[in-house]
């Protein structure tokens, strides 16, 4: 991540849902609630966002935030 936020002015990080997850890994995932971990990625200094998306691919989410070059 250190490298990412390098690469930038932001580092904003696309964190899958809770049903997102389940979709993805099957019954009992995820292990942890998606509150939990995205305060664990919010706490880290080099990261200055979270966002949740519901879809199975970030790919919504980076259309809409659709970085400057």
């Amino acid at each position: 991540m250190r490298e990412a936020k390098n690469l930038g002015d932001r580092l904003l990080i696309g964190l899958n849902s809770d049903q997102s997850v389940r979709n993805l890994k099957g019954p009992g995932r995820p292990l942890n609630p998606e509150d939990a971990r995205a305060s664990v990625l919010e706490s880290l200094s080099m990261v200055d966002g979270v966002t949740i998306f519901q879809e199975d691919t970030p790919r919504e989410i980076i259309k809409k935030i659709v970085p400057h070059f």
